[in-house]
Protein backbone atom coordinates (compact mmCIF):
# COMPACT_ATOMS: atom_id res chain seq x y z
CA UNK A 1 0.00 0.00 0.00
CA UNK A 2 1.20 3.46 -0.81
CA UNK A 3 1.07 6.19 1.77
CA UNK A 4 0.32 9.38 -0.10
CA UNK A 5 0.51 12.77 1.50
CA UNK A 6 -2.63 14.86 1.56
CA UNK A 7 -2.65 17.62 -1.04
CA UNK A 8 -3.02 20.28 1.66
CA UNK A 9 0.16 19.18 3.42
CA UNK A 10 2.09 19.15 0.17
CA UNK A 11 0.95 22.63 -0.83
CA UNK A 12 1.70 23.83 2.70
CA UNK A 13 5.29 22.63 2.31
CA UNK A 14 5.53 24.46 -1.03
CA UNK A 15 4.33 27.71 0.52
CA UNK A 16 6.72 27.22 3.44
CA UNK A 17 9.60 26.71 0.99
CA UNK A 18 8.72 29.89 -0.86
CA UNK A 19 8.51 31.78 2.44
CA UNK A 20 11.95 30.50 3.45
CA UNK A 21 13.50 31.64 0.16
CA UNK A 22 11.90 35.07 0.48
CA UNK A 23 13.05 35.39 4.09
CA UNK A 24 16.59 34.44 3.08
CA UNK A 25 16.63 37.04 0.31
CA UNK A 26 15.27 39.64 2.74
CA UNK A 27 18.02 38.84 5.25
CA UNK A 28 20.70 39.24 2.57
CA UNK A 29 19.23 42.52 1.32
CA UNK A 30 18.84 43.86 4.84
CA UNK A 31 22.42 42.86 5.62
CA UNK A 32 23.67 44.98 2.71
CA UNK A 33 21.57 47.86 3.98
CA UNK A 34 22.88 47.85 7.56
CA UNK A 35 26.54 47.09 6.84
CA UNK A 36 27.60 50.74 7.22
CA UNK A 37 25.95 50.86 10.65
CA UNK A 38 27.73 47.66 11.69
CA UNK A 39 31.10 49.21 10.89
CA UNK A 40 30.71 51.38 13.99
CA UNK A 41 31.28 48.30 16.14
CA UNK A 42 34.83 47.36 15.26
CA UNK A 43 34.97 44.17 17.30
CA UNK A 44 31.69 42.69 16.08
CA UNK A 45 31.33 44.01 12.54
CA UNK A 46 32.96 41.20 10.55
CA UNK A 47 31.56 38.36 12.59
CA UNK A 48 28.01 39.76 12.49
CA UNK A 49 28.16 40.20 8.73
CA UNK A 50 29.33 36.61 8.26
CA UNK A 51 26.64 35.30 10.63
CA UNK A 52 23.85 37.19 8.84
CA UNK A 53 25.07 36.05 5.42
CA UNK A 54 25.14 32.45 6.66
CA UNK A 55 21.61 32.74 8.04
CA UNK A 56 20.37 34.12 4.71
CA UNK A 57 22.09 31.39 2.70
CA UNK A 58 20.76 28.63 4.97
CA UNK A 59 17.22 30.01 4.64
CA UNK A 60 17.49 30.16 0.85
CA UNK A 61 18.89 26.64 0.49
CA UNK A 62 16.32 25.22 2.91
CA UNK A 63 13.50 26.81 0.94
CA UNK A 64 14.92 25.59 -2.38
CA UNK A 65 15.17 22.07 -0.96
CA UNK A 66 11.50 22.15 0.06
CA UNK A 67 10.43 23.50 -3.34
CA UNK A 68 12.43 20.84 -5.21
CA UNK A 69 11.04 18.13 -2.94
CA UNK A 70 7.51 19.34 -3.73
CA UNK A 71 7.98 19.05 -7.50
CA UNK A 72 10.06 15.85 -7.51
CA UNK A 73 7.95 12.85 -8.55
CA UNK A 74 7.38 10.31 -5.78
CA UNK A 75 9.38 7.09 -5.88
CA UNK A 76 7.24 4.24 -7.10
CA UNK A 77 7.18 0.84 -5.44
CA UNK A 78 7.94 -0.77 -8.81
CA UNK A 79 11.40 0.80 -8.88
CA UNK A 80 12.08 -0.49 -5.36
CA UNK A 81 11.15 -4.06 -6.34
CA UNK A 82 12.83 -4.07 -9.73
CA UNK A 83 13.69 -7.78 -9.58
CA UNK A 84 10.24 -8.96 -8.56
CA UNK A 85 7.27 -9.43 -10.87
CA UNK A 86 4.13 -7.44 -10.12
CA UNK A 87 1.86 -10.18 -11.56
CA UNK A 88 0.03 -12.32 -8.95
Amino acid sequence: MKKEQPAAKSSMQLFWGIALVLAGVAVLLRNMEIMPKLSEFQSYSKSLVVIFYCIGIVLIFGGIKKIIHHFKPPRSEASDNSGESSDP
